[in-house]
């Protein structure tokens, strides 16, 4: 379980001196062949595990650790050896196609991820699938350009929509976008509504939803003018930045203002899809209905 790795083989250079970055890969305990951004390193060191069953995971040492992320998103399962023989058996008879290919299967899939998407969303639509979560971003963002040509985009501060050199230039955290920077425009950040870190330093008891004031602030230019925005892009509850769910009405208010100046409205449902925060969809926590919604993660568990 888990999602394909991405392989990057960098060659390293004959008789190139030993740089600063070599001396901090050294002092992590990065292996030499592996390089300093593998996200395994995240820290001082890195247990090597050799055994698993359902949330827990046993170290080389034998000491036990319970998995709370779930492999990054993607492994809602767990490590449950008798899922995977049972879903290798219901497999084993259907045929193996490339993703370009249609099936009975494909078609089946499709057809109930509209209904049930389009349910929610409150108006009929259509499924189209890409290889990862990124991609379906980036798939979303040329909707956008297609249909209300290439504004300003609107994201929330604390954001994650992925790593690659378009997403991640729509992704909060700078470390995704120092890189590689490219140009998408005019992105516009506004505060994500965390009242127990409240970005305006208010507490909930004095707080006149100075968020929602930010909102009405932001959507105009200095000299006053609207613009010309052309997506909201948003996560139902803020993932990567720490597990936030914004107060009851902020998002209402954000859709509702941004789409009166003509801008659709795209739901990262990657994290959030699927019951993992209650509801079918993130976006019915808060009673919106989206243009376009993005879904990932769940939706195969990481299994290809």
């Amino acid at each position: 379980m888990g999602a394909c790795p991405t392989l990057c083989l960098q060659k390293t250079m004959p008789n190139r001196k030993r740089s600063e970055g070599d001396v901090a890969v050294a002092q992590q305990g990065i292996p030499a062949f592996l390089g300093a951004g593998d996200f395994t390193y995240r820290s001082g060191s890195a247990p090597r595990f050799v055994a698993s069953n359902g949330s827990q995971l046993e170290d080389a040492d034998g000491r036990t650790y319970v998995d709370a992320e779930a492999a990054n998103g993607t492994v809602s399962l767990g490590y449950d050896a008798q899922i995977l023989k049972d879903a290798t058996r219901a497999i084993s008879a259907m045929p193996a196609l490339p993703s370009f290919c249609e099936s009975e299967l494909r078609l089946r899939v499709a057809e109930r991820l509209e209904a049930e998407v389009s349910r929610a969303a409150g108006a009929p639509g259509r499924i189209s699938f890409e290889v990862g979560g990124a991609q379906g971003i980036e798939l979303a963002m040329k909707i956008v350009a297609a249909n209300r040509g290439w504004g300003p985009v609107v994201t929330l501060q604390g954001s994650y929509h992925g790593r690659s050199p378009f997403t991640g230039a729509l992704s909060a955290s700078a470390r995704y976008r120092r890189p590689i920077p490219i140009g998408v425009g005019e992105v516009v950040r506004l505060p994500y509504p965390d009242c127990k870190r409240c970005p305006f330093g208010l507490i909930r008891s004095v707080c006149e939803d100075a968020c929602v004031s930010y909102l009405r602030f932001m959507e105009t230019d200095v000299s006053g003018a609207p613009k010309d925005v052309s997506a909201l892009l948003f996560e139902p509850v803020l993932n990567v930045g720490g597990m936030v769910l914004p107060p009851a009405g902020y998002l209402q208010a954000a859709v509702a203002q941004f789409r009166a100046s003509g801008a659709l409205v795209v739901v990262d449902e990657i994290f959030t899809g699927f019951h993992r925060v209650g509801p079918r969809f993130g976006f019915e926590l808060h009673g919106v209905e989206p243009d376009i919604v993005v879904l990932s993660k769940a939706l195969t568990n990481g299994a290809a």
